[in-house]
């Protein structure tokens, strides 16, 4: 007895069964050919931009982040971390990704997309936490943020032979953007580390009485996270909010 497709059943089997043997047909990566593929992509991406007067700003996707130094290279880095040294540390997260990438399939299916993605975050992580660990006294620090997510549905239908049709349903959550930033030391002196009560009350914010740019903002996050007033979570979303030019009042 043959198979039904017109049960939703078979339909999503022949179908995961036919995506499977596409991205199976493409291989897998080495290191050096998911850089090359890294480097050709990225380069399209935005350049690094002055963003505020201590942070500097890279536009990605995937983890991964276009290398090319600041196309107003004087105003945006002045001298506080030569060409040479940002385009080593960008390629560097860009290189860890690569890595992570050996032996993968060049193609994923979708349901497979979320664990590929948190293998390319834990990557691009542990490569900033390692640059910061490199230029700890060099008056700068990386910081990686990850963008919100979305969820979009996919809905495909298509007609059979004969009279046997099938659907399929998909849920697909994408990062929208992430950002590789390096925040420059503040020459402003920055106020104690307020609780974090207190900055959820809306206690601490930008302007008179609080932080005066987002690296003093940033600093300051970083200071409580360390004395373990912020959890890594409120860290994290504090950093976003903060980078998306919302005062610290707003970011706990």
């Amino acid at each position: 007895m043959g198979c039904n497709l017109s049960s939703s059943s078979a339909a999503a089997f022949n179908v995961d069964s036919i995506a499977s043997s596409v991205a199976s047909s493409f291989g897998t990566y080495t290191e050096e050919t998911a850089y090359a593929e890294i480097q050709q992509l990225s380069s399209s991406f935005p350049r690094a931009k002055l963003e505020s007067p201590n942070v500097v700003v890279m536009e990605g996707k995937g983890f991964v982040f276009n290398s090319a130094p600041p196309l107003d290279t004087v105003n945006a880095l002045k001298g506080r971390i030569s060409v040479d040294d940002f385009i080593a540390a960008v390629n560097a997260v860009n290189r860890a990704i690569a890595r992570a990438m050996d032996g993968q399939a060049r193609a994923v299916r979708s349901a497979d997309l979320p664990r590929r993605r948190s293998l390319c975050k834990e990557a691009a992580q542990a490569a900033v936490a390692k640059l910061n660990k490199c230029d700890v006294n060099n008056g700068y620090c990386w910081e990686l943020v990850t963008g919100e997510t979305h969820e979009h549905v996919t809905d495909v239908t298509g007609q059979g032979s004969g009279s046997t049709s099938y659907g399929v349903s998909s849920k697909k959550v994408s990062w929208v953007s992430c950002r590789l930033c390096i925040v420059f030391a503040s020459t402003t002196a920055i106020p104690p580390a307020l609780p974090v009560a207190e900055v959820a009350k809306g206690g601490y914010s930008y302007g008179s009485g609080g932080c005066g740019s987002v690296a003093e903002a940033l600093a300051l996050l970083s200071r409580m996270h360390v004395a373990g007033e912020l959890t890594d979570a409120e860290f994290a979303e504090a950093k976003l909010r903060t980078l998306a030019n919302k005062g610290v009042s707003q970011a706990a």
